[in-house]
C-alpha cells in the first residue's frame, strides 16, 4: 500500500516539473528572489491558471480514490487469506464479530471490490456521509 502512495506521489513530481517549465526563466527569477519553485508554488499556478475548477475536480476525484483504497486495505482481515498461518487466526474473535454487548454477530468477509470503498467514500465527501 505505501509503494502505491508512493508512486501517486511520483506522479505528482511530473505534474509539478510540467507546470514549472512552463514559467519563462524560472531559475533566474528564483535565484534573484531567494524563493523555492516547488511543489507550494506549482499549486498556486495551477490553482491561479484557467485550470482550476478541472484540477480541482481531479484532485476530488483522486483523494477519493487514494482514500477508498487505503480504507479498503484497513478494513480487510489478514486472517481470512489463504496463505495465513497465525495461531490467532483460530480464536472465534478473528472470524466472528459482535454488536457490542448484542446477540447480533456476523462472520467478518473481506471484500476486495474497490466500488464499495468508492462508494463509501464517495458518498461521505459529497453529503453528510450516510450514504
Amino acid at each position: 500500500a505505501m509503494w502505491s502512495t508512493i508512486r501517486f506521489y511520483r506522479g505528482w513530481q511530473s505534474i509539478r516539473d510540467y507546470v514549472l517549465v512552463k514559467l519563462p526563466k524560472r531559475h533566474t527569477v528564483a535565484a534573484f528572489d531567494h524563493l523555492s519553485l516547488g511543489s507550494a508554488y506549482a499549486f498556486k499556478v495551477m490553482m491561479k491558471g484557467n485550470y482550476a475548477a478541472p484540477f480541482i475536480i481531479v484532485l476530488w476525484g483522486f483523494s477519493i480514490c487514494l482514500s477508498s483504497y487505503w480504507f479498503r486495505l484497513s478494513e480487510s482481515t489478514a486472517c481470512l487469506f489463504k496463505f495465513v498461518e497465525d495461531p490467532r487466526c483460530e480464536d472465534e474473535n478473528a472470524k466472528i464479530w459482535g454488536l457490542g454487548n448484542t446477540a447480533h454477530t456476523f462472520e467478518k468477509v473481506n471484500d476486495p471490490w474497490i466500488w464499495n470503498a468508492m462508494w463509501i467514500m464517495w458518498a461521505t465527501a459529497s453529503s453528510v456521509g450516510y450514504g
